[in-house]
């Protein structure tokens, strides 16, 4: 029963356009980081940016694999 609980909620992770849709939210969650942190000069700016720029990249990466991948 637990496991599949666990399986509803991984669902829409495994989903490639839901993947590929964050990465892509991520990346303009960079963007406006990057934009605010240029004009503020705030160190912790420019770490949240570079954090979401990671997971943007990693999410797109993952989420085209999966669309190249799927059967």
């Amino acid at each position: 029963m637990a496991k599949n609980n666990t399986d509803k909620r991984r669902a829409p992770q495994q989903n490639p356009w839901v993947v590929l849709l964050m990465g892509l939210v991520l990346l303009g969650v960079c963007y406006g980081a990057a934009s605010w942190a240029i004009d503020s000069g705030r160190i912790s700016l420019y770490a949240v940016t570079f954090i979401s720029l990671f997971l943007g990249v990693r999410y797109l990466a993952r989420g085209t694999k999966q669309l190249i991948t799927r059967k």
